[in-house]
């Protein structure tokens, strides 16, 4: 990786500005426009197949979340939401979407309302006739390719270290890779995104390389990040990269695609604190997806809040009688003070240090954004779009900013007598 060689036309994720505007707004007005969906874990027939080394979709409790829902009511469920302002569905994490019983009539429905599908993949249940529906529909999709060699992609996501076994089922995944990017080329007008999700380890540190030179040649935005021993990785024994092979990987890819490395790390999902959909109950949704750190539970993300009643402005009441409770307001200070002094979450990751905004430490850019969004008065919302929003800013807030933004949300407390 030491060589430096022209620069690739790498794409990159280009973020919708105006959208995510439209999106912060609508959320300030106590709208929805973007759900969380979950499917199920697996052993249900409804979860995941894969068995990838880092991931904790396999652990612990398995639950199919749509048992007791048929495909009418599931319809029913997001057209109605739809109907209601619904604009983004983001489709991640406790189950595998391509082998959920009722992913033909969501993409159905996605087509039919005009919704926006993101979700990320395993590819596992995809057909060509799957692959066309969802480049017709402009889905984002995010699928896994940590490499392009057969046998270290099988054993990354079957967990078996026998090589003719590994290599069969890498295989598979790479072929079903395939089947996309030839629907994608087959369409004259696809305004959908392919991402391709590289995790790095040690297991696949020797790929990169390939896998950069894969992307650049069919127009997929890579999307880098550095698996941390936390979770499944330690039970299963898969091995972290140090910090100096970071350092070198981002080095790297600055002489060789001239790219900032957080051009190609991080995640833009826009469902921040948006609603879980998991069959007939409603939970809270987390600030970003995927990731397990202290504000996945912190300010009570999946605080349930009660059973799907079809109508969203109850399901608004139920989530803002718990956002602006004294216990959860109470709460959101004393987070906000954390970061302020440097002792959040990037204080206990250090992530920031390898590589500031990216990687896990994204959760408190989405906090902060959240907290701007929701808890404060129009004037400093509207500046907060036109700065930061609108700019497509994305670093860490100074010490001085986020002690605006505690003076902002006691401010709005007091004045809406919340405390």
């Amino acid at each position: 990786m030491t060589e430096t060689l022209k620069s690739n036309n790498l794409p990159t994720q280009v973020l919708d500005l105006n959208l995510k505007a439209e999106l912060s707004r609508a959320s300030r007005e106590d709208r929805y426009p973007v759900i969380n969906l979950k499917t199920g874990r697996t052993g249900k027939g409804e979860g995941c197949p894969c068995k990838c080394l880092y991931c904790d979709v396999n652990i612990g409790n398995d639950q199919a979340y749509w048992d007791n829902i048929t495909e009418l009511e599931f319809k029913n469920i997001i057209s109605q939401w739809a109907d209601q302002g619904g604009k983004i569905i983001h489709w991640c994490g406790d189950g595998e979407p391509s082998v959920f019983k009722y992913f033909d009539p969501l993409l159905d429905i996605a087509k039919e309302k005009g919704v926006r599908l993101e979700l990320f993949t395993s590819l596992a249940g995809l057909t060509e006739e799957r692959a066309e529906k969802l480049i017709g529909i402009n889905a984002v999709i995010k699928f896994k390719m940590d490499s392009r060699n057969p046998t270290t992609m099988g054993k990354i996501i079957s967990g078996c270290d026998i090589d003719e076994i590994a290599t069969i089922s890498g295989a598979r995944l790479l072929d079903k890779i395939n089947i996309l990017i030839d629907a994608r080329k087959k369409s004259e007008n696809y305004q959908g995104q392919l991402v391709a999700s590289i995790v790095m380890s040690q297991n696949n540190i020797e790929d990169i390389s390939e896998v950069l030179e894969w992307c650049c040649q069919n127009g997929v935005i890579p999307q880098i990040s550095y698996m941390e021993a936390i979770g499944a990785a330690v039970k299963t024994g898969i091995k972290a990269l140090t910090e100096k092979e970071i350092s070198d990987i981002n080095h790297w890819l600055k002489i060789k695609y001239n790219l900032d490395p957080k051009q190609i790390m991080g995640d833009n999902c826009e469902a921040k604190s948006a609603p879980i959909i998991v069959g007939n109950k409603i939970y809270l949704g987390p600030f970003g997806m995927g990731c397990e750190f202290t504000l996945r539970e912190h300010l009570g993300e999946l605080n349930f809040i009660g059973g799907y009643r079809e109508n969203i402005q109850e399901v608004s009441d139920s989530i803002n009688r718990f956002r602006f409770s004294p216990k959860n307001i109470h709460a959101i200070i004393e987070e906000l003070t954390k970061i302020r002094d440097l002792k959040g979450i990037y204080n206990q990751t250090g992530t920031d240090k390898i590589l500031p905004g990216c990687g896990d430490d994204i959760e408190e850019l989405w906090f902060l954004e959240y907290v701007a969004t929701i808890f404060t008065s129009d004037k400093y919302f509207n500046n907060f779009i036109n700065k930061w929003i609108l700019q497509g800013k994305h670093r860490k807030w100074t010490k001085d900013e986020t002690q605006e933004l505690i003076n902002e949300l006691s401010n709005f407390l007091i004045q809406n007598n919340n405390l």
